[in-house]
């Protein structure tokens, strides 16, 4: 799945892991360590409702610049994340 914020990667498996990246085009090492921390806190919360399997999620530089929105950016990514996620 494709969004302007992150990109997910979805593998059905019987385990359940998570793997949050950034990459160099999302700035500086300390934008790419904010971006992962930022994104692993949203779905984090939703943890338990995802199903078994491996996730990669991938930040983009647009997930800083919607967190910098505030209220307005969090609910964003939380739309964002329920239809992506399914969470």
């Amino acid at each position: 799945w494709h969004t302007h914020s992150f990109v997910a990667f979805y593998q059905c498996t019987d385990s359940f892991n998570i793997a949050f990246v950034s990459s160099k085009k999302v700035g500086n090492a300390v934008c790419r360590n904010r971006a992962r921390r930022k994104l692993r806190a949203l779905v984090l919360e939703k943890e338990n409702r995802l199903q078994n399997g491996k996730y990669i999620l991938v930040a983009k530089g647009e997930l800083l610049k919607m967190l910098e929105l505030g209220e307005k950016g969090i609910k964003e990514l939380i739309k964002i994340q329920k239809e992506v996620l399914g969470v």
